[in-house]
């Protein structure tokens, strides 16, 4: 069995349809304004914390929640913040909610519960090797303590690294209850360590693990492996997005869905089908579906781009084996990759059903990095929309390579970098319409 590395370098061989006649040319965003609203590494000591290291969730009052390494007292330590919109409407206050020395490299955005405890996972945890955590409130100013409700080991069978968790309802906007079952997804580990799916269902105040699907199952790895993210529709079906594997070997998209306590699975799709895999190669974020139950995701290598590398948006409508796919975008299509280059983090939709997503690298500002500093991006169908390139100001205070994105009710967009700002921490900003 391939590890990791030998997974994802072989994620770059032949992929799927490209099923995109003509490719809309990139324009500049009119009427949006870029705002940092919280640079990291402000506070004496960087206790605030710097590289923002997670998602970025908002809850119903408009509070941004995310976590971020604190380099400055060495690895494993990291910190959870809150960001309220101040009383009179301008600016925001910051507070650390929780730190800890033994608290590293979060995943995903986080869960909110209807009693304001926060479900997440990092790569730390009693065992080692990833937890699935919450933090409760805790006396006065919003501080929190941590119960670990799993904690994984190394080539642990039933995986290890958790990725991130969700519950059904999510999708929909449906704040999570704190009694429903969580699935989550481990990237590595299993039988054939090429990762997990997992559930987690609180019983008499314990949480009760059980494996919901095991990767590489299938001869050559054709039900792909290395799972990214996870996606649960009304019925309950689960749509996973892996990384590697595949019969092309460049990851897949498949679903789950329970017939008498039985997990069912269908490969939807596999990507690297199509020659130079033009459509697509590694899907690296859980998938976004809308009211229609068509599927949205990015890949953060392939596309019709510079040398085929760096990545690209796609649609799949779920229809069993074989599912209607079509690539949306693909990057680096300017030179340079002024356009932007590795999508490689959740898109979000806005009630028109434009989709808003960020680029890690690329864009036209080169400062330190030949593919630029990152980008927000929309896409009204397949024309794809420039908001803001990051590195535009002297010595990035605007941050650079955006890792996260979210909207609120308002259509205004929120996101984190982990370089750049004032003190080259990294970053929240606000993109407002």
């Amino acid at each position: 069995m391939e590890g990791i590395g030998d997974m994802r370098s072989d994620v770059q061989s032949a992929l799927v349809l490209f099923t995109l006649a003509a490719f809309a040319l990139i324009s500049p965003a009119e009427g949006y304004s870029f705002k940092v609203i919280h640079d990291f590494c402000s506070n004496r000591g960087c206790t605030d914390g710097d590289t923002p290291a997670s998602g970025i969730t908002i809850d119903a009052e408009g509070n941004l929640y995310g976590a971020s390494e604190l380099n400055y007292v060495g690895q494993g330590a990291g910190t959870v913040f809150e960001l309220s919109p101040a009383s009179n409407k301008k600016g925001w206050k910051f507070q650390t909610i929780y730190t800890s020395l033994n608290f590293y490299n979060p995943h995903g955005n986080f869960i909110l519960d209807t009693a304001g405890n926060i479900y997440g996972t990092d790569t730390s945890g009693s065992e080692g090797y990833g937890q699935v955590f919450e933090l409760i409130p805790h006396g006065n100013h919003n501080r929190r303590i941590l119960k670990e409700l799993i904690s994984f080991a190394y080539s642990d069978p039933r995986g290890y690294f958790p990725m991130s968790v969700t519950y059904q309802g999510a999708a929909n906007g449906v704040v999570y209850d704190g009694t429903s079952t969580l699935f989550g997804v481990n990237t590595a580990g299993g039988a054939m360590d090429a990762g997990v799916i997992f559930a987690l269902t609180p019983a008499d105040g314990a949480w009760n693990e059980s494996s919901v699907y095991d990767f590489c199952a299938q001869a050559k790895c054709a039900d792909g492996g290395y799972p990214t993210g996870l996606t649960i529709d009304a019925s309950g079906t689960l749509y996973v997005a892996a990384g590697g594997g595949g019969a092309h070997r460049g990851g897949t998209i498949l679903s789950l869905a329970q017939q008498g306590g039985v997990w069912n699975e269908t490969t939807l799709h596999e990507f690297c089908a199509s020659e130079k895999c033009t459509d697509g190669e590694g899907p690296d974020a859980p998938l976004l579906q809308d009211a229609a139950g068509d599927l949205f995701g990015v890949t953060s290598l392939g596309g019709e781009g510079k040398k085929e590398c760096c990545g690209t948006v796609f649609k799949l409508t779920p229809q069993g084996e074989n599912s209607p796919y079509s690539v949306l975008a693909s990057f680096c299509i300017k030179r340079n990759c002024k356009d932007g280059a590795d999508p490689s983090s959740p898109l979000v939709m806005d009630t028109s059903g434009n989709l808003f997503g960020v680029t890690l690298t690329g864009g036209p500002h080169r400062v330190g990095d030949y593919l630029g500093g990152g980008t927000v991006y929309m896409m009204n169908g397949t024309d794809r929309i420039l908001l803001h390139s990051f590195c535009s100001e002297r010595d990035c205070t605007d941050g650079d390579n955006p890792v996260a994105l979210t909207m609120d009710a308002s259509g205004n967009l929120y996101g984190l970098t982990k370089g750049g700002g004032k003190y080259g921490a990294g970053t929240v900003f606000e993109l407002t319409p």
